[in-house]
């Protein structure tokens, strides 16, 4: 009787901290002697007379280094914080190529091993850049930054348990690095340990209160654990900080859709996108709120806009075939959800939508073949279990039916639409009264569910209970009732 698409997902993201200051400048260590602090001001007094002509070549760090390492060809420091230079002004060629070189002078200097690993992990080679920060610890096991960055390129590559081991022994050295602080709180939301996210988030806040991302990654790990106005708040809070980020108003607006505030959901998503036009994301999460208020035409725009954007955005291509199927445009709902499988052969969303849309054109058997799918790779999808129920029970495969109603109910016990269903499986074997328990069942979930009432009108009435059966359709035909 009754089988419905899935809520669609919202789609958040949460980052890792950038490398803050990750490229190290060296200077030379210092004596403490007054006779170093004399030669240090003769040197000083010296160089002096040339200070104006010398400030026309030194007129920023790259020009400086590069002044200090042609002069000093055989020295690796200059040319270290020659790459530094590079780095900032984001010439990463040439940045790689001097630390290269750097190492050529000095193998032995761990911050040129970290320094080429962070310009190596930018470039997309994170492999080389692990390899880069363990020989940087290697030389130097006290390292804090070498294992912040190590940290950083595991997470990076989803090693998650590995980033958080890195990120540890770096708060180990230096417990006050609040970005490592972050980023060990993003590692623990990527493993759902919310509550560790949390304590790690308020740690780097309260090492440095103006942390834009670390606000949005608390707000995060608050939406992830149901906690709406906390995560509102400290997205907020980013907002004030960092209003030209497109982030937190795509992530604020997930939190009012969450709430139910659609209207301001809205707002927020198109502040998003006004600063970020092209951001698919923003345009897939808008579509949600326009489908949840109804505006399909809207939804749909939104959906084929971040398609445009984005080609393989798998939950913009299941969105639009849910849009489309709830427009009646089924064909067109299809070909959405098979290029959804196209990119993610194994996504069970999709496969459950498209089989709920042949089950609507009457396809029960490719229906049933998308549920079985379903159930394989995820076994407790309680929705799988249930529409594939419904699907047996339209095929006369009643004992089957029931299985699957009741594997549906063992998963998800407030399931009104499977104790609708499973009531139906019942009702056809003619087990009337299991039926109407079925039923009321259901409407103790849902008191206002206009299926449920219908179908107990229709038991009542098999059963000869007239007066039952019209007390229901009473209540059926009341205003405010609803499936």
């Amino acid at each position: 009787m009754v089988s419905e698409h899935p809520m669609m997902n919202t789609v958040l993201e949460y980052l890792g901290e950038d490398k803050d200051s990750p490229i190290e400048l060296i200077s030379s260590s210092r004596s403490n002697s007054t006779i170093t602090i004399l030669v240090s001001l003769v040197i000083i007094l010296c160089c002096s007379l040339n200070a104006y002509r010398r400030n026309s070549i030194w007129s920023d760090e790259e020009t400086l280094w590069s002044d200090c390492a042609l002069r000093s060809s055989n020295k690796a420091r200059p040319h270290n914080n020659l790459g530094a230079a590079y780095y900032d002004n984001g010439k990463l060629d040439e940045a790689i190529s001097v630390y290269k070189k750097t190492l050529a002078i000095d193998s032995k200097l761990a911050e040129a091993h970290n320094n080429l690993g962070v310009a190596t992990a930018e470039k997309g080679g994170l492999d080389e850049a692990i390899a880069g920060y363990k020989r940087a610890l290697g030389l130097r096991p006290t390292y804090a930054r070498a294992y912040h960055n190590l940290g950083e390129a595991y997470f990076e590559k989803g090693m998650l348990d590995e980033a958080i081991l890195e990120y540890r022994k770096a708060l180990t050295i230096k417990p006050d690095l609040a970005e490592t602080h972050n980023n060990l709180g993003a590692a623990y939301l990527g493993k759902g340990m919310l509550n560790e996210a949390i304590f790690e988030h308020r740690r780097a806040l309260a090492l440095k209160p103006g942390f834009a991302k670390a606000y949005t990654n608390l707000g995060f790990a608050y939406f992830k654990k149901g906690m709406l106005d906390e995560a509102i708040s400290e997205y907020k809070k980013t907002i004030s900080l960092k209003p030209d980020l497109a982030l937190p108003h795509k992530n604020l607006g997930n939190a009012y859709v969450k709430k139910g505030r659609l209207d301001e959901a809205i707002l927020a998503f198109k502040k998003a996108l006004a600063i970020e036009p092209r951001y698919a994301k923003a345009h897939n999460n808008l579509g949600e709120a326009y489908f949840e208020k109804g505006m399909l035409n809207e939804a749909i725009s939104c959906y084929t806009q971040a398609l445009s954007i984005a080609p393989l955005h798998l939950d913009a291509h299941i969105n639009l075939g849910v849009a489309y199927a709830k427009n009646g445009r089924f064909d067109e709902a299809v070909k959405e959800y098979r290029k959804a499988l196209a990119v993610a052969p194994n996504h069970p969303s999709a496969h459950y939508n498209l089989g709920v849309t042949y089950a609507d054109t009457g396809r029960l058997e490719e229906a049933i073949g998308e549920y079985r799918k379903v159930i394989a790779l995820n076994p407790d999808f309680a929705e799988a279990h249930n529409s594939l129920g419904l699907a047996y029970c339209k095929k006369g495969m009643l004992l089957e039916a029931i299985t699957e109603c009741k594997k549906a109910l063992s998963l998800k016990s407030d399931f009104a639409e499977a104790y609708i269903n499973l009531g139906f499986a019942y009702h056809k074997k003619g087990e009337l009264d299991k039926a109407i328990s079925e039923y009321k069942k259901a409407i103790a979930i849902r008191p206002n569910y206009v299926q449920a009432h219908k179908n107990l009108v229709i038991a009542y009435y098999d059963k000869k209970d007239y007066e039952l059966a019209a007390s229901h359709y009473q209540k059926a035909m009341e205003p405010g009732i609803k499936n």
